[in-house]
């Protein structure tokens, strides 16, 4: 296992001089670019140390509500920030967060269930960084589907169909594009998110057979979360 005394200077140091070239270039070229980029670093070195310090209280205190309270924040944040990626009006993006929480919250339940805590809770934080981008694209694409065949829409209910068959169009479309990306990464599952899983588990300690058969339940609850965060989403703004 990693720890700090096996992190060499000599590497951080170059590491460090390569940033602040990189960061100079933006300063010459982009002054504007560079002040968002100081932003995010120093947004991202805040955050990491607040998930450093409570992961460090999780893996000492190894109690449940502490790993609970941690999927329900990390489920919290990522529909909020799905909420805002989308662009909605207030009242709507309250439908969009709740069905990311709900999506997030329900597959890593499930996983909590099958697979040991410590493994879950940094890959629900991988899993949940990709669903907001998918609700973000499936919306955007159902808002379109929705808005252009709203003629016939109305013609499919006024001859007797119900608002599910109506709907139906866009549903499609919605679903298409929220899982042509999974599926493309199922297709290489040892070339993206599946490889940093897998490698992850066997340099913690993990077998090959479980670190394998741990890397595509994790890959399936991704493909679920997903499906069930555009359904959950467009069953709630269709209501709405």
């Amino acid at each position: 296992m990693l720890n700090l005394s096996q992190i060499s200077l000599w590497g951080i140091v170059p590491l460090l001089l390569l940033l602040a070239a990189s960061l100079a270039v933006f300063w010459f070229v982009d002054r504007n670019l560079f002040k968002i980029i100081l932003r995010i670093f120093g947004l991202a070195v805040v955050q990491l140390t607040v998930v450093g310090a409570y992961t460090w209280l999780l893996l000492h205190t190894d109690s449940w509500w502490a790993y609970t309270l941690w999927l329900l924040l990390l489920a919290l944040a990522v529909g909020v920030r799905s909420a805002r990626l989308t662009k909605l009006p207030r009242e709507k993006s309250v439908h969009v967060a709740l069905a990311v929480v709900l999506a997030v919250g329900v597959t890593c339940g499930v996983l909590m269930i099958s697979l040991p805590v410590r493994l879950v809770l940094p890959v629900a934080a991988v899993l949940a960084a990709g669903i907001y981008e998918s609700v973000d694209v499936s919306l955007c694409a159902y808002q379109r589907s929705y808005d252009n065949t709203q003629a016939h829409r109305y013609y499919l209910l006024a001859n007797g169909a119900t608002l599910l068959e109506s709907l139906m169009p866009s549903v499609r479309r919605a679903l298409r594009v929220t899982i042509v990306p999974q599926l493309q990464r199922l297709a290489v599952p040892f070339m993206a998110i599946g490889a940093m899983l897998f490698w992850g588990m066997i340099m913690g300690g993990a077998t090959a057979p479980s670190a394998l058969v741990a890397t595509l339940m994790l890959c399936t609850a991704a493909f679920v979360a997903a499906v069930m965060a555009t359904l959950l989403a467009i069953f709630f703004l269709s209501k709405y």
